[in-house]
């Protein structure tokens, strides 16, 4: 066996593949671990959001509210800008999309 090799079990992995695979391992690594850390963030923030149904539900009263003042082709321009689809299928209604919301914009307060 040369000086450029080693083996692991029965698999004979030379020092150019084992270094490839260790930096190819340790980048995932790096990438699972700021994938955790971000899923940690996006779990402690739920836990700690506090709805007010009174106030949800007067919200969307507001927003109703709004949206009947609004004519056919404004809305179809406000849903676009958000990027929420609608589709219409005879008597079925499907919408897909997110609203987008900065850190830092809603604001909750226990009731």
């Amino acid at each position: 066996m040369s000086k450029s090799s080693y083996y692991s079990g029965r698999l004979r992995v030379s020092r150019g593949n084992r270094s490839f695979e260790n930096k190819r391992i340790n980048q995932r690594r790096t990438t699972l671990q700021a994938q955790k850390a971000e899923l940690g963030k996006q779990v402690k923030a739920s836990q700690e959001a506090v709805i007010s149904l009174p106030k949800l539900e007067r919200f969307v009263e507001l927003v109703q509210e709004k949206l009947s003042a609004l004519d056919f082709e404004t809305k179809r321009m406000v849903l676009d800008m958000l990027s929420i689809k609608v589709w219409l299928d005879g008597y079925n209604m499907e919408i897909t999309g997110t609203i987008p919301i900065l850190e830092g914009d809603i604001v909750t307060t226990q009731s």
